[in-house]
């Protein structure tokens, strides 16, 4: 008997938590349908997700690599190192853990967590490189020279929890198309590229995971070279709920922005794919839907992003649900 709506958005970034999103969809939900209410907070391997894991140690990159760890540092000048030294400091517990690979402000294809793991890189001149690798640094370096047990390091010991599934450099959606939310300038994505191309060829990986362009790279330093498991952060988080999902009816979801990006992998997209395939009906919500990705099943608390204001983001989300579900058939 399908007695449930699967309430299961991801957080609005800026806005609101996961959790807030939930109980308000819930508490809105609650004047047009008798159903039973599911609860279920998402994340996607970024911010968020040691709180929807709970009981689980997961190293989430955007607390060691976001964007306020930086300040005012140019994205050029962005090191992935700091994540390096806690994923070298977690190894040393001995104890599996995830990392969440997500809101990261680097895209240095995770050359300075393999610098702060043992590699060594070198200049044209042959000299060692001493300075934390940047996206700047990457296109002149001449060799690369790995611990001898870097590409097991990690295998069995971490697993990686990605948001979106890209490459490190193309075909296809990749780190680069990610580099301007980062700051980074038209001047500036050639050169991060012929830098990820250089760290690609040097190190030469024997595997690639969709998850190669995830965190600017990091994703690729983590997967292909060092070993770690990785798996969709939405599937992983999903999977651990247990839904019974013959008793689903409807699934509602969302997540801050609905862009082209979210087809990667993120949270609405994971569950409008979860609802399809069992005939579901699906229903997601968005702060704000870009026109590229604007949908019959989306809906959107707002029409210009001009008129972001995240005290109103409660009101609005609540307004967005009211009008869709007094148009619609009752759930």
């Amino acid at each position: 008997m399908r007695d449930t709506i699967l309430i299961a958005p991801d957080k609005f970034k800026g806005t609101l938590s996961a959790t807030e999103v939930t109980d308000i969809i819930a508490d809105t939900l609650r004047e047009h349908t008798d159903l039973n209410l599911l609860r279920c907070p998402m994340a996607d391997g970024g911010e968020g997700t040691p709180h929807i894991l709970c009981g689980h140690k997961v190293i989430v990159s955007h607390d060691h690599i976001g964007l306020q760890c930086f300040g005012s540092t140019p994205v050029m000048q962005r090191s992935s190192h700091r994540l390096g030294e806690a994923v070298r400091q977690e190894l040393t517990t001995g104890n599996p853990f995830y990392l969440g690979i997500g809101g990261t402000a680097t895209v240095d294809g995770g050359a300075g967590l393999l610098q702060a793991l043992g590699a060594a890189f070198y200049n044209a001149a042959g000299n060692i490189i001493r300075e934390r690798i940047t996206p700047a640094m990457l296109p002149a370096v001449s060799r690369i020279d790995l611990p001898y047990n870097l590409s097991t390091f990690l295998a069995g010991r971490a697993t990686l929890l990605y948001d979106v599934a890209a490459t490190l450099h193309g075909p296809g959606l990749s780190s680069l198309d990610f580099a301007r939310q980062k700051g980074a300038t038209a001047d500036d994505i050639p050169v991060i590229c012929a830098g990820l191309v250089n760290l690609e060829r040097l190190l030469q990986p024997v595997r690639h995971a969709p998850c190669d362009g995830a965190g600017g790279g990091v994703g690729f330093a983590l997967g292909a070279i060092a070993g770690a498991d990785a798996e969709q952060g939405a599937l992983a988080i999903l999977r651990s709920k247990e839904i019974d999902w013959q008793r689903i009816a409807l699934v509602v979801s969302g997540e801050g922005r609905i862009d082209r990006q979210t087809a990667g992998g993120k949270v609405p997209q994971l569950l409008r794919r979860e609802a399809e395939k069992r005939g579901i009906p699906f229903v997601g919500i968005g702060g704000y839907v870009t026109p590229d990705a604007a949908e019959s099943c989306y809906i959107s608390t707002i029409d210009d992003t001009r008129d972001f204001d995240p005290l109103a983001a409660p009101s609005r989300l609540r307004s967005a649900l009211h009008k869709y579900f007094a148009s619609h058939q009752k759930p």
